[in-house]
């Protein structure tokens, strides 16, 4: 995994566990039907090394397609065979907002905005790399600090449609080193997002302290993903054995909701 924030390590070694960082997880181990730990490819210089971890329960944040698709062998998974291909999905940028102020005095309670500047959904969808151009027309906000009421700070959320092939081009750019126009790219995006906002909720850019894009390659970056999309896998039941994902709770694998939130599953009988 790349390197988290030190706030976000203080707290998981609170907990009692460990980050570690450049250690792609490439395999779930099994005996039986149980998940035992995972291999991990450690990346240090020009030459990696292979290390086994043992654990009672692993949690995959890789999302549902890559943990049982990448991770799995096919005999372990009697739905296997309808995950040959990667689910078709999209992709987002997010906005992540740090607010100086507590956003309920503009009158907001913890509510989730969908944010639409026209009624075709579809042409607003097709037309959504015009975000690059400083263009938005579609956004979703989410303000979680609302829903939290252990928040100390208090942040807010903005994501909208953005083609991974629209930025392809970084893709073989390092990691915070992708150059001058991806940056700028970066910055226009979350200049028009704000000003989507502002337009429907005069007032809110007044509330922003801080801001942090997140783009499609962000996400393949930060969580090893093939897929960094929302996505939908549908299952068809008699073909599960009628165990479904519940396969993955009794053998001791189990999907983090963050990874579930971006990879629903539904099933056809």
């Amino acid at each position: 995994m790349p390197a988290k924030s030190p706030a976000t390590g203080a707290a998981i070694r609170a907990a009692g566990g460990e980050l570690l960082p450049n250690h792609e997880v490439t395999r779930i181990l099994l005996e039986g039907d149980r998940a035992v730990g995972v291999e991990v490819n450690i990346r240090k210089g020009k030459q990696g090394a292979c290390a086994q971890f043992r654990a009672p329960v692993v949690v995959s944040d890789a999302g549902a397609w890559n943990t049982f698709a990448r991770m799995l062998p096919a005999s372990a998974l009697p739905f296997r065979d309808q995950l040959k291909s990667p689910p078709k999905g999209f992709e987002v940028v997010e906005l992540f907002l740090g607010l100086r102020r507590d956003p309920r005095e503009m009158g907001f309670k913890g509510e989730n905005y969908w944010i639409f500047e026209s009624f075709d959904h579809d042409e607003m969808y097709a037309q959504r790399d015009e975000l690059l151009e400083g263009r938005a027309a579609m956004a979703y906000l989410s303000l979680p600090s609302l829903k939290d009421s252990r928040a100390q700070r208090h942040t807010a959320e903005i994501i909208a449609p953005l083609s991974y092939r629209s930025l392809e081009e970084h893709r073989d750019e390092l990691w915070r080193r992708r150059g001058a126009d991806y940056e700028s790219a970066k910055n226009r995006m979350t200049h028009t997002l704000l000003d989507l906002v502002e337009r429907h909720h005069p007032g809110f850019g007044e509330l922003v302290d801080y801001a942090e894009l997140g783009t499609p390659l962000t996400f393949e970056h930060s969580r090893q993903r093939l897929l960094a999309r929302f996505t939908a896998i549908r299952l068809r039941r008699k073909s599960t054995g009628g165990l479904g994902l519940a396969l993955a709770h009794r053998s001791g694998i189990y999907i983090s909701r963050a990874a579930m939130w971006l990879c629903s599953a539904s099933w056809e009988h």
